[in-house]
């Protein structure tokens, strides 16, 4: 993860720290609950309304018996991390990996003594 640059938003850093505090832990901790997933890329933005992450990986999943045994697929990474097969469309890994960072965005929140919010964790 990049250092955050504390620049000319003071005011923004000074509102938002410890929604940046929060986040700061979400990117420091993704890669250890999340192994395979490898986090290559990860910066806080503080440009907009509310402070926010862009997180970039890459599903790794192994234990492949044709061909290379390790390989890039988000459907066997996320099997990997303990999520069961897709019931329906709307109940699948993604959807209860998106579930469980959620549910640890909120943790986090909860232990600076804020609420999250109802973006908390959705994707663009």
């Amino acid at each position: 993860m990049k250092e955050i640059e504390y620049s000319e938003n003071g005011k923004l850093i000074e509102k938002a720290g410890s929604v940046i505090k929060v986040l700061e832990k979400y990117a420091k901790t993704f890669q250890e609950r999340n192994p395979n997933l490898y986090l290559f890329n990860c910066e806080m933005h503080l440009d907009e309304a509310i402070p926010h992450l862009h997180i970039d990986y890459i599903p790794v999943a192994h234990g492949y018996k044709k061909g290379i045994e390790t390989r890039n697929s988000l459907t066997k990474a996320f099997q990997e991390m303990g999520f069961t097969k897709a019931v329906s469309r709307k109940q699948n890994k993604t959807v209860a990996w998106q579930e469980r960072k959620r549910a640890y965005l909120t943790e986090l929140c909860k232990e600076k003594g804020k609420t999250a919010g109802k973006g908390v964790g959705q994707t663009e």
